[in-house]
């Protein structure tokens, strides 16, 4: 009979019954211990009879064990290899701008570089703060950006920020005024009126040397300004440079018209002729031998006639401006006859025998020759002091100077800053001055006023009032103080 199969044993229910002859017995199931009758869980875990992983937890189950792979493993308990938690997102808490690391079982996280943090909350690092966190140069400005930073160099400089060196406008932009001088100073230039102008260095005006007073010419000597300069040429009759004028003797160069029979002497700037014997009368420039024409009561000749000498006789012949046949003569009057040699610049005045010429108003000469006299250049002009005094062909024109308006006579100073006639830069403040103006720039910008007015960076110079515990934020001619997280205030007070 097989007690096991009729179910008829006493077996425990975690055993197993063998039948056997004439009997059976009970057998506890792998997991189990005890008599067969009575069977009790086998704790493999605790008695460390298991196969799992030395990476993996036990478990104990009834009549049994499982394995579980520990925390960053990964396998079914018996067999455990890492997991790559840096591989993806979801497998790790870094911050997106953190290094992921893995490990074995773990990982660690790493602020990247421009970044601080603990790896799980990391926040840009602003390297400009602190010279020893960033490598720009002196001469360039550091700019935050986000993980990194920039570095540009300053105006008036070249390079790629961590290198600069100073721009040599003189040579590559030729910024000066093409009659000034450009001196390159470092990160910026110098302009000067070159010699003979005059100006602010971007407008140079050629000054006029010889409308000065002290003009540098001799005296005997006329000045022509040119630009940039000026000539001296000495006035006739007189020799040299300009600048020293020597009379010139005509005698002794033999530069005269004095007749053979005259003595000729010299003059400053002139000579004279002398007949030399009294049996030869004239102006030294025409000496006649005396005859019957030499003594009115020799000759029938008319007053107004001249007596010229033949051999043996005289004849008798008007004298210029006069008409008749010598003995008898009446006056000639060119100035209706147009028969005269008057200066188109003169007006012609007839005397009794010859006539005279004057020269117009504005002109100066003997009334032959008229030159234009120069009222600027001898001041006998009413132009205003702020007015340039033009001379015109017998006359004068006065205009008021740049930065003044009016005729010419009166002057008026003209604000070019209310008039937006000035050429400040934007960011400059234009200021009125007698004749002219001046630019400044404005608060919170540096720079000449004119051509360029640049933003000054206050937190880079250290120039602004934020208090310790607040960040410095620089904005287009002015900066912002932040307090730091955890502080509270205007920036400038921070609690």
């Amino acid at each position: 009979r097989d007690e096991c199969v009729l179910g008829l044993f006493t077996c425990d229910s975690n055993a197993q019954c063998i039948n056997t002859e004439g009997a059976y017995t009970c057998k506890c199931l792998p997991g189990f211990q005890g008599d067969g009758k009575s069977c009790y869980d086998v704790d493999e875990c605790l008695l460390q009879t298991f196969d799992c992983h030395l990476d993996a937890t036990c478990h104990n189950l009834i009549g049994s064990y499982s394995c579980t792979c520990n925390k960053g493993l990964m396998g079914d308990g018996k067999y455990c290899e890492d997991v790559n938690e840096c591989l993806t997102s979801s497998t790790n808490n870094c911050d997106s701008n953190a290094i992921c690391t893995n490990q074995y079982s773990s990982y660690k996280c790493a602020c990247a570089e421009g970044y601080v943090g603990n790896g799980t909350f990391c926040e840009d690092l602003n390297e400009c703060l602190n010279t020893s966190t960033h490598n720009c140069h002196p001469d360039a400005q550091c700019v935050n950006e986000q993980g990194t930073f920039s570095c540009h160099c300053l105006q008036g400089f070249l390079g790629n920020g961590t290198q600069c060196i100073d721009e040599d406008e003189c040579l590559v932009r030729e910024p000066c005024h093409k009659d000034a001088w450009c001196l390159n100073t470092y990160g910026s230039f110098v302009c000067t009126c070159r010699q003979g102008y005059h100006g602010n260095s971007t407008h140079c005006q050629d000054i006029d040397e010889c409308s000065r007073n002290n003009s540098v010419c001799d005296h005997n000597a006329f000045c022509t300004n040119t630009k940039g300069s000026f000539l001296c040429s000495c006035n006739h009759g007189y020799s040299g440079d300009g600048f020293i004028c020597l009379d010139i003797n005509e005698c002794q160069s033999n530069q005269h018209d004095c007749h053979p029979e005259a003595y000729c002497l010299n003059g400053n700037g002139s000579f004279e002729c002398f007949c030399k014997h009294p049996q030869f009368i004239g102006n030294g420039t025409q000496c006649d031998d005396f005859n019957e024409c030499s003594n009115a009561k020799d000759n029938n000749c008319h007053t107004d006639a001249q007596c010229i000498n033949t051999y043996g006789s005289y004849n008798c012949s008007c004298l210029p401006g006069y008409l008749g046949n010598g003995t008898v003569c009446e006056d000639k009057n060119e100035c209706l006859t147009n028969d005269h040699i008057c200066n188109h610049n003169a007006v012609c005045l007839n005397n009794k025998g010859s006539y005279g010429c004057k020269c117009l108003p504005g002109f100066l000469g003997n009334g032959f020759e008229c030159s234009d006299f120069d009222e600027c250049v001898t001041k006998q002009h009413d132009c205003h002091d702020n007015a340039s005094c033009t001379n015109t062909n017998g006359s004068f024109n006065c205009r008021c100077n740049k930065g003044f308006y009016g005729n010419g006579t009166h002057c008026f100073d003209q604000d070019e800053c209310l008039l937006r006639l000035d050429d400040c830069h934007d960011n400059a403040t234009c200021f009125n001055t007698h004749g002219s103006f001046v630019c400044e720039c404005n608060r919170g910008f540096t720079g000449d006023g004119q051509n360029l007015c640049n933003d000054q960076d206050e937190c880079l110079l250290t120039t602004a009032n934020c208090h310790s515990n607040a960040s410095c934020i620089n904005t287009i001619g002015s900066f912002q103080c932040t307090c730091h997280p955890g502080f509270q205030g205007n920036g400038t007070l921070c609690e």
